[in-house]
């Protein structure tokens, strides 16, 4: 089920799991942004955020989109992410997800930045539309 909303239990799931999914820790910098309740109220702010939930609630995936302007990507107003957890990571589910909650922002200018080894990714990005614009040190910049 996928919800315009994050819940209490979610967020205590997704700061748990930040500290302990390699992959998490990787590639992404939310073990910063999700390191407590704090921190994660604190990026929250002017964030727009989509669940994909289990049957009980359980946190899946997640993605978010924030009004933050790149000066690598003039002309794109908001940034993106995704995160799909086990058990649902690499079935698929990520393209499904996006196609599901992109409708209120792909008209709007989206960027994301991910490193240039997350190879997963950025087939998935590329699957979806979105097409490099610039390159910096360990990262890619994309824009839909």
């Amino acid at each position: 089920m996928v919800s315009k909303s994050i819940t209490q239990d979610q967020i205590r799931k997704l700061i748990k799991r930040t500290q302990i999914d390699p992959q998490i820790k990787k590639y992404t910098h939310d073990s910063k942004r999700f390191k407590n309740l704090t921190t994660f109220r604190k990026w929250q702010k002017g964030k727009t955020i989509y669940t994909l939930s289990g049957k009980n609630g359980e946190l899946l995936g997640l993605i978010w989109f924030g009004k933050k302007r790149n000066v690598l990507a003039p002309g794109y107003a908001f940034t993106f992410a995704i995160r799909i957890y086990p058990p649902l990571r690499g079935k698929g589910y990520a393209l499904k997800f996006m196609k599901e909650v992109f409708t209120d922002f792909k008209h709007q200018g989206v960027w994301l930045t991910t490193r240039r080894d997350n190879l997963p990714a950025i087939r998935l990005y590329k699957k979806f539309g979105f097409r490099k614009i610039a390159e910096a040190e360990k990262e890619l910049v994309m824009a839909l």
